[in-house]
């Protein structure tokens, strides 16, 4: 079956790629970390690395 679309350009390809880089940018969040004991899921206001990796 031949491809409707022609052949792959190598500029529209770059064109998609920084178009998705501009329009959905990523974004991350800082956790701190307030002990480095495992106080389990319900204490408040501490923060455990196990806490922190979901």
């Amino acid at each position: 079956m031949p491809n409707i679309f022609g052949k792959p350009r190598k500029s529209t390809f770059l064109l998609v790629l920084a178009l998705s880089a501009v329009l959905c940018p990523g974004h991350a969040a800082t956790i701190v970390v307030d002990t480095g004991a495992d106080p389990g899921l319900s204490t408040p206001g501490v923060c455990s690395l196990r806490q922190a990796i979901p």
